[in-house]
């Protein structure tokens, strides 16, 4: 794997990171800032896809929010089948709760954290085994 595919794929691990990271301090906060929160759950999980994507070797820019679509394109590159409907769930927080086309419960934002820290931790263990635990990817 060269030195700058190992770069990108660190680079958005990082950012899913921080997305990840941001999610939990909106959670923490008083009062909860819970379509923020979301919102940052479903960008670290895209994030982490497509650092996933990168590893398979799927170097076309990925132009979606989509997670559905994402994992489908890792099943389609040699990647495992992935749970479908907590993608599904993550990716409705993609665009509304940036804007006023709706409600984000602060359930569903404690359930957005649940399912992305999973499809991160998935994502994490899969990519470093395409690129044999290298610390530099």
């Amino acid at each position: 794997m060269d030195k700058w595919l190992r770069e990108s794929i660190r680079r958005l691990q990082g950012i899913g990171d921080e997305d990840l990271a941001v999610a939990r301090l909106c959670l923490e906060a008083t009062p909860a800032m819970v379509r923020s929160a979301a919102f940052h759950c479903q960008q670290a999980a895209e994030k982490h896809l497509k650092a996933w994507l990168l590893a398979l070797g799927e170097l076309e820019n990925q132009l979606t929010h989509s997670l559905p679509d994402l994992a489908a394109d890792i099943e389609k590159h040699g990647g495992p089948q992935l749970a479908y409907e907590p993608l599904k769930f993550l990716t409705k927080f993609a665009v509304a709760p940036r804007y006023a086309l709706g409600h984000v419960s602060l359930p569903e934002a404690e359930e957005a954290l649940a399912e992305a820290k999973q499809v991160v931790e998935t994502a994490r263990q899969a990519v470093a085994a395409l690129t044999g635990g290298d610390e530099d990817a």
